[in-house]
Formats: C-alpha cells, sequence, structure tokens
C-alpha cells in the first residue's frame, strides 16, 4: 500500500470514529485487532499503544459511548476557532467539496477531504491545496484537539486516539515539509 492510500485509510477511520459513537458491529471488529493499524517506535505511538491494549481488554461499548456522548462538541474546530465553520464551509465551496458528516467544521469532513485528496496519486495541484488546507485549517485545530483528547478523554479508547492523532498531525507535518510554529 503506498504512502497516500496509508494516510487516507488511517483519516477515514479516524473519521469515523469522530463522527458518531462506536456501533456495536465496529466494537465487536475492533476488539478483535490486537493493536493499532500503525506501530512505530514515536513516543506518541507508543503511549497510544498502551491506551489502545488497554481499551481492547477492559473497556466495554458503553464506557466508550458514554465517553463520546461528552467529548463530541470538541469535534468541531468552532468550539475552539469561532470563524472555522464559515472559514471553512466558503474553503470547502471553493474547491466543490460536500461534507457528509455533521457539521461543516467537524474534524471528519476535514478528514474526509484529506482521505479523498490522499487515495490517488498527488499531482503538484492537488499536494499545494492539501498544504494548504492543512496550514490554514486541519492542523492547528487537529493538533489541539489530539492534546485535549489525550488527556481529557475519560475512555483509554478516546484517549489513545488522541495520540495517534497527534502523530497523524506530526507526520502530515513532515510528509509536506510544514514549519512546526514555535511552542
Amino acid at each position: 500500500m503506498k504512502v497516500g492510500q496509508m494516510y487516507s485509510v488511517i483519516s477515514m477511520i479516524f473519521a469515523s470514529n469522530f463522527n458518531e459513537p462506536l456501533t456495536a458491529q465496529n466494537y465487536e471488529k475492533i476488539k478483535t485487532s490486537s493493536d493499532w493499524i500503525i506501530q512505530n517506535e514515536c513516543e506518541n505511538n507508543k503511549k497510544g499503544r498502551k491506551l489502545y491494549a488497554d481499551f481492547l481488554q477492559n473497556e466495554s461499548l458503553a464506557e466508550i459511548r458514554t465517553d463520546f456522548r461528552s467529548i463530541k462538541y470538541l469535534f468541531n474546530a468552532s468550539y475552539y476557532f469561532a470563524s472555522a465553520k464559515d472559514d471553512l464551509a466558503k474553503f470547502y465551496a471553493q474547491i466543490n467539496f460536500s461534507p457528509k458528516l455533521g457539521e461543516s467544521d467537524s474534524i471528519s469532513n476535514q478528514l474526509l477531504l484529506i482521505a479523498s485528496i490522499l487515495k490517488n496519486e498527488l499531482d503538484e495541484s492537488h499536494a499545494k491545496l492539501l498544504k494548504s488546507f492543512l496550514i490554514s485549517f486541519f492542523l492547528p485545530y487537529a493538533a489541539t484537539l489530539a492534546i485535549e483528547l489525550s488527556t481529557s478523554a475519560k475512555s483509554s479508547f478516546y484517549r489513545s486516539l488522541g495520540y495517534f492523532l497527534s502523530e497523524y498531525c506530526d507526520n502530515l507535518q513532515e510528509i509536506f515539509a510544514i514549519k512546526r510554529k514555535a511552542e
């Protein structure tokens, strides 16, 4: 599998888990897995895998659904950035993208856009579009969301996704040569 296709798949995994609570079917499917889809020695990946293993061993579907309901508001960029909904709606209209999951400013729609661009070979214009989107919209929000999830979610499942989202953001910055803001 090519790197772009792999990140497209990961984008879709995040999009579905940030859009609605796990279904019983998806919960059972995930529970049969042994680990997260990507394994490496990155610190965020190690922390995420530890929490993910705890989820696989110990968490019920009810716990995860309860946690989702308590953190659902975090999955819209307008929670962090007041103009996000309008800004993203304008951006989506310019590129002819139709949001399909929840509010236009949801992390899930942003991930769907990334997935749709990455699933194919990136030509220069699509790479430029994606880099612009990452810098202007996705990374400022997703990096903040990742920290919030890894520290504030109650379930190991969503805390692990916070660490994995943080690693995902780091990797996108590296792939597209996006300089990190001074911390």
